[in-house]
Parts: C-alpha cells; sequence; structure tokens
C-alpha cells in the first residue's frame, strides 16, 4: 500500500500531476478554495457596503421628509385660523408625507411594482 507522500505518476492528460506528491496536490486544492472564500467574502463585503450606503441614504431622505412635514404642521398652526381647514391640512400632509416614505423605503423591501 502507498504512503499518502507517495509521487503519483499514473495521470496523464491536462491536469497532469507527475512528480507532486498528495500533500502537495492537496496544498495546492486548499490554496484555489480559500482564494475563491477570500474572492467571495470580498464581493460580500462590497455587497453590505453598498446596502449600507443605501440605507443611510434612505434614512437621510425620510428625515428629510419628517423635518419637511413638522415646518408644514408648523406653518398651518401659525397662519390657518379655521381649526377645520388647518386639520384638513394636517391630514393632507401626513398623506403626502406617508406616501413619499414609503416611495423610499418599499423598494428596499422588494416591492418594486407600486
Amino acid at each position: 500500500m502507498a504512503s499518502p507522500t507517495s509521487t503519483v505518476a499514473s495521470r496523464t492528460g491536462p491536469g497532469d500531476h507527475r512528480g507532486l506528491d498528495l500533500n502537495q496536490r492537496a496544498l495546492g486544492r486548499l490554496h484555489l478554495e480559500c482564494v475563491f472564500a477570500g474572492i467571495r467574502a470580498s464581493g460580500l463585503a462590497s455587497a453590505l457596503q453598498r446596502g449600507t450606503k443605501i440605507m443611510i441614504s434612505v434614512l437621510i431622505g425620510v428625515l428629510i421628509i419628517c423635518i419637511v412635514g413638522a415646518i408644514c404642521f408648523w406653518v398651518i398652526e401659525k397662519f390657518v385660523n379655521d381649526s377645520r381647514l388647518a386639520s384638513l391640512l394636517k391630514l393632507l400632509v401626513v398623506v403626502v408625507c406617508v406616501g413619499a416614505i414609503l416611495q423610499r423605503v418599499l423598494p428596499l423591501l422588494g416591492i418594486n411594482w407600486l
């Protein structure tokens, strides 16, 4: 029975490994697996970085929408005297702000058809 370090001389063709012992072949395979794992890991890392940038962008957009909505609420309180009209305008501001927020958040959840 051959030892694990015996040379492999029976293979011929494109994958000819004559002169390499089994340990060297195993190390070569391990090196290739590590290289491919590194490529996969770096691809995952770049995808996570892209996802983080998108999330921060959406968060900033939602905060801007909320600030604009709060300013509209303040303007309505300050300058509209009729309480019924003020409540209708506030309701309109809420509906528009919620619609704008959903427009930015739903594509992140995979709902692009709305």
